[in-house]
């Protein structure tokens, strides 16, 4: 009524201009307070370049953070952290869900630099996706046995568009201690595992404990490593499921593929769609009870050996397979139907 009675007569005594200022006071400091450190340090969208600076409140695209791992701890969970340019980076971890994206610069860069390289150690609602980026360290050079990518805890992980080459452990290791899935499209995994000692692989499947995992790989170029993808449920009585669709696991010098478990652990089901596993040492390999591979449309050629099922392990075609100039062929255990 008040307000009414000003803006119908014009006339203000003093007692209401005081009322109204100490709102005003009271309001600005109420805003200043509460807007000001959400602003500084808890972006939804924070970017990093060469040319940045870690400082708090980093994060703006004219503010950039100097890393990728700065910029993630100035960005909410379920964020993004974006590049501006290529940019050399030193370990990283993530402990919440999060999406890095640099795909407008190809060549960024994440090189071995300590203990570990990207370590993702994340709860069972969590989702970490990234894109575009290059992951390289090279075995010559550093004596750290350390994979590219270290996936621990449980959740989701996305990974499109990269490429990780020269780490010893593995390209990805991924050893989740709960329910987790694991997404790799159009990447390259090269010159991953110890090649001479004949350990490591590109892509390392290694549910611990209660972890289990549900993987898919789809065009992916799985090449030069020491293993290819390596499928291993000894460490873990949950189950693994892997579908690969697309790919090429070519020039291993062990398996380009091989599932493995050991009885009263992890059953194993992989399946694989017209996919090409070529000159390697061995094309498939299933091993131990409660493996089952399946193949359709896909093409095992010129291995050393094609196709090997041992302790119990079933290799399951659909009919639509090519196993041709081998060393030794092989043969599948039994077949499958479409439906």
């Amino acid at each position: 009524m008040r307000i009414l009675e000003v803006l119908r007569t014009g006339q203000v005594d003093r007692q209401f201009t005081r009322t109204w200022a100490a709102y005003a006071v009271v309001a600005t400091a109420l805003w200043s307070w509460g807007a000001s450190p959400a602003a500084a340090q808890f972006n939804w969208h924070s970017w990093y370049a060469s040319t940045g600076t870690n400082a708090a409140g980093c994060g703006e695209i004219d503010n950039p953070c100097r890393t990728v791992s700065y910029a993630i701890d100035q960005t909410q969970a379920g964020g993004e952290v974006q590049c501006k340019d290529a940019n050399y980076n030193p370990f990283v971890t993530i402990t919440k869900s999060i999406t890095i994206t640099c795909d407008i610069q190809l060549s960024t860069n994440l090189i071995r630099t300590g203990a570990y390289n990207f370590n993702v150690n994340i709860g069972p609602n969590d989702a970490v996706i990234v894109r575009g980026l290059n992951f390289h360290g090279d075995e010559y050079s550093f004596g750290y046995s350390v994979p590219g990518i270290d996936f621990k805890g449980a959740g989701t992980l996305v990974l499109d568009n990269v490429k990780v080459t020269g780490f010893v452990t593995a390209g990805i290791l991924f050893e989740p201690n709960g329910p987790a899935k694991l997404q790799v499209t159009n990447s390259l995994f090269a010159r991953n595992g110890n090649i001479t000692g004949g350990s490591g692989a590109g892509i390392r499947i290694l549910p611990q404990a209660s972890g289990a995992a549900r993987v898919h790989l789809d065009n992916v170029t799985i090449v030069s490593n020491a293993f290819g993808v390596a499928v291993d449920g000894s460490t873990s009585a949950n189950g693994i499921n892997m579908t690969i669709a697309n790919s090429i696991l070519s020039g291993n010098a062990n398996d380009g593929l091989v599932a493995t478990t050991s009885a009263g652990h992890s059953p194993v089901g992989v399946m694989m769609a017209n996919t090409r596993s070529t000159s390697n040492l061995y094309g498939v390999r299933s091993i131990g009870p409660n493996v089952t591979v399946r193949a359709d449309g896909s093409k095992i050629v010129g291995n050393d050996y094609g196709l090997v099922s041992l302790n119990g392990g079933a290799l399951l075609s659909s009919g639509d397979n090519t196993v041709q100039a081998n060393g030794v062929n092989g043969s599948f255990t039994g077949s499958f139907s479409h439906q």
